[in-house]
């Protein structure tokens, strides 16, 4: 009995263990499935996990072909990266941003080894120290402080006014540290005893600071102006009275400065883009290199090269000897880095774009070579010049899936009588389309270069036959989708266009403009018939946003009265529910506030708001409003009482009450896209889904097939899914490299898209479309 019992315990042990091996192999298909969906098309992995893929989500635009060298990592809550610094060894890089925390980067990873700050402003500059142990940090709230890296602490800190501390840096023995002080002074902290800091009086602001080899100071000033001081006769008792050993001049703005390691030549990068060498023994000017747009960086390398970093081109390695680049970095992603550093070793660069750092290789797989010197020279100014082309000019060749420019609007769209969903992108002066079914791109309309305003809109009709887009000096172009062809151009508003709108028949467009009007146009006018017609016109404030009803009785709209010396008036006769607070002016001076208009453009309801308004909708019965605000807030209104009320009647109207309630998108980012989900259950936001309370939900569901009822929205690194009846749930893994852009909220908020079909379309920060099928999850 006893060995039976032990057989039997024996064999239950087997199947748990072939149980736990099953769950293990399972995982690890289903993270093969995750991971390989977005590995490129080529790579081992990929291929191996292919049959597990098969159940998975589809990634039809955006995957690249080969695995990039590129290590990009997006820092967790920062939107913009404005200083880098590599650690004297190579293997740490310290990113600081907008929202004053440093946070230090593992180099070859990406990995977080710690963070820094957080009760700063914007960090400006940072430097590591010789020994990599501490960090030097400068901020636009005029903080100074020194970080010590192992526990995180602050070691020293100091407030400077009223100018920017924008240059920090240590000298080589790690004795002093210098940072830009108040007014046009320099300051010199002995980091032996931190209460000992020495002041140098400058003749303009200082836009960088660097100690040479030899413990020398050098300063580059906005006058054109290098100057060097002698810093071993520099105590707390000096108070500028010290002067400059020599003084290099130029006609530009000295914004970069590096010494070579044997403190022989000195290298002054300009505003202007040219580098000039000098010899640091007797100011002699040696030589000068070309450039065509601001230099952001340089570094002197053991071996007598320069590391030249530009505002808006490649990265440029010289060849001092020859006075010519020996190699040349592509800026792949198209955008302007916020900020570049190079290691020391030469081996690696580090950029920031918005919130994502990128670490390269300074190797040969991302240089472009040339035999010759000559030949090198003559490509750098080809592509110099490339960067400095009219902008009037039709623009070059591009991959498709990437642009030039940021991308401005993006939309997901279905031809009705083909049923072929589509994308289609709007840039400065281009439009972009492709074909979801199998991630071809179609076709590219050439548009008249934007305003430089801010707002460039588009819209998609309900069919997905038209599309229109706004152009220079407020104007508004009409194209078919499937041909390409311009149908119409509409002038008439004085200031830029915020929103467009179709009407559900397809015959006419709304749009509203910061000249505080709301027009209605004729898209196939007859040249009899009037053209365009304002619906609503509000002298001093601008429409801001836009929507209309399904049935198309009724507009929302959202207002804002800036430098406003009085608020909204809501005294008027027509209004059937007036404000249920009163305005409120906010710090900047403006008046934010809700309106809801009948067809004919009156305002029959004015609701104020803290903040301003950044989109709005309506339930598809129109019994519910929506609004979305600056600050992560989404507001729910009961407004069937206003589109049920008889109008005609003759009696005074009742004193009608707008019920609001206030529900949260999960973050404080602005809600610049809101809509009511597919099942009237939910509120989408780009990255949030929020279940609405029973008793607020419209009166009627929307009737449509349940297997069609998904929404989709990104947060916490990962693309998640709400069913119809069900809680979100994780869909999957979305890797750095393809995260949603968080540069630009605006074009994040349009460019984020989804529709019955399971489609999901983005932009990634470095402008690269991403076009997701998961119909099949």
């Amino acid at each position: 009995m006893r060995i039976t019992e032990a057989f039997s315990l024996l064999y239950d042990c087997e199947r748990v263990v072939r149980a736990f091996y099953s769950i293990i192999d399972t995982s690890f298909l289903q993270m093969y499935s995750t991971i390989a969906l977005f590995a490129p098309i080529e790579s081992p992995l990929r291929l191996h996990a292919a049959k597990a893929a098969q159940t998975a989500i589809d990634v039809r635009i955006g995957v690249e072909t080969t695995w990039s060298a590129i290590l990009a990592s997006p820092i967790a809550g920062s939107r913009y990266i404005r200083a880098l610094s590599f650690s004297p060894d190579g293997m740490y890089l310290a990113c600081g941003d907008e929202y004053g925390s440093i946070q230090v980067l593992n180099a070859h990873t990406g990995a977080q080894r710690q963070i820094l700050g957080l009760d700063y402003g914007s960090v400006s500059n940072i430097s590591f120290s010789p020994t990599g142990k501490e960090i030097l940090s400068s901020s636009n709230d005029n903080a100074v402080a020194i970080w010590d890296i192992t526990t995180g602490g602050c070691i020293y800190a100091c407030q400077e006014r009223p100018l920017l501390a924008q240059s920090t840096a240590w000298s080589l023995n790690g004795a002093l540290a210098a940072f830009h002080g108040d007014l046009d002074t320099v300051k010199i902290l002995d980091f032996t005893c931190t209460e000992k800091v020495a002041v140098l009086q400058l003749a303009a602001s200082v836009l960088h600071v660097v100690f040479a080899p030899d413990g020398d100071l050098l300063c580059g000033s906005v006058d054109g102006k290098c100057t060097i001081w002698d810093t071993k006769s520099i105590n707390g008792d000096t108070m500028a009275v010290m002067k400059p050993t020599r003084t290099l001049k130029h006609a530009s703005w000295v914004t970069a400065l590096s010494v070579r390691p044997d403190n022989c030549l000195v290298a002054c990068g300009l505003r202007s883009g040219e580098i000039v060498l000098w010899r640091k023994v007797d100011g002699h000017r040696v030589r000068s290199l070309p450039g065509e747009s601001e230099v952001l960086s340089l570094t002197f390398y053991a071996n007598g090269l320069l590391a030249a970093a530009y505002s808006s081109t490649s990265c440029v390695l010289w060849d001092l000897s020859m006075s010519a680049p020996v190699k040349i970095l592509n800026n792949s992603s198209h955008v302007n880095a916020d900020a570049i550093a190079f290691s020391s070793d030469g081996l690696y660069i580090a950029q920031s774009v918005g919130g994502s750092v990128q670490i390269l290789q300074w190797g040969e797989e991302h240089a472009k070579e040339a035999n010759t010197s000559t030949q090198i020279a003559v490509r750098l100014k080809r592509r110099l010049r490339r960067y400095t082309r009219n902008p009037l000019a039709n623009p070059p060749t591009v991959d498709p899936f990437e642009s030039d420019d940021p991308p401005k609007c993006l939309l997901l769209g279905t031809i009705s009588s083909t049923t072929t969903p589509f994308v289609f992108a709007a840039y400065k002066n281009k439009l972009q389309l492709w074909d979801v079914s199998d991630g071809r791109f179609t076709r590219t309309i050439e548009h008249f270069s934007s305003d430089s305003k801010p707002s460039l809109c588009a819209a998609l009709s309900p069919t997905g036959h038209l599309i229109v887009c706004t152009g220079p000096r407020s104007k508004i172009f009409v194209w078919e989708t499937q041909t390409g062809q311009h149908l119409t151009t509409f002038a008439g508003h004085s200031s830029w266009i915020n929103t467009i709108v179709f009407t559900h028949d397809e015959q006419h467009l709304l749009s509203a403009s910061e000249d505080g009007t709301i027009r209605r146009w004729k898209i196939r006018a007859n040249l009899s018939e009037k053209s365009s017609e304002v619906l609503f016109q509000s002298r001093g404030n601008g429409v801001h946003r836009l929507a209309t009803s399904s049935s198309g009785q009724w507009m929302l709209s959202s207002m804002r009265r800036i430098n406003a010396t009085s608020p909204p008036n809501t005294s008027s006769s027509d209004l059937l529910a007036k404000p249920s607070r009163q305005a409120m002016k906010t710090n900047y001076g403006s008046y934010n506030w809700l309106q809801m208009h009948d067809e004919t453009g009156r305002v029959v309801w004015v609701e104020n708001h803290a903040h301003p308004v950044a989109s709005v909708a309506f339930s598809e019965d129109c019994t519910r409003a929506l609004a979305g605000n600056d600050k992560g807030d989404v507001f729910i209104y009961n407004i069937s009482q206003l589109t049920s009320h008889n109008r005609t009647s003759s009696s005074s109207p009742p004193a009608l009450v707008v019920p609001e309630y206030k529900l949260s998108s999960g973050g404080t980012r602005p809600v610049r896209n809101v809509s009511f989900s597919p099942d009237n259950m939910g509120i989408i936001a780009e990255r949030s889904y929020t279940s609405i309370p029973l008793e607020l939900r419209p009166s009627h569901k929307r009737s449509a097939d349940p297997a069609s009822m998904a929404v989709y929205y990104f947060d916490d690194e990962w693309l998640w899914r709400v069913d119809l009846d069900s809680d979100s749930r994780r869909l999957c893994y979305i890797p750095p490299s393809l995260w949603p852009d968080s540069l630009y909220d605006a074009v994040l908020a349009s460019s984020w898209s989804s529709q019955p079909g399971h489609i999901v379309a983005y932009f990634t920060s470095e402008h690269r479309l991403v076009v997701i099928d998961a119909s099949r999850c």
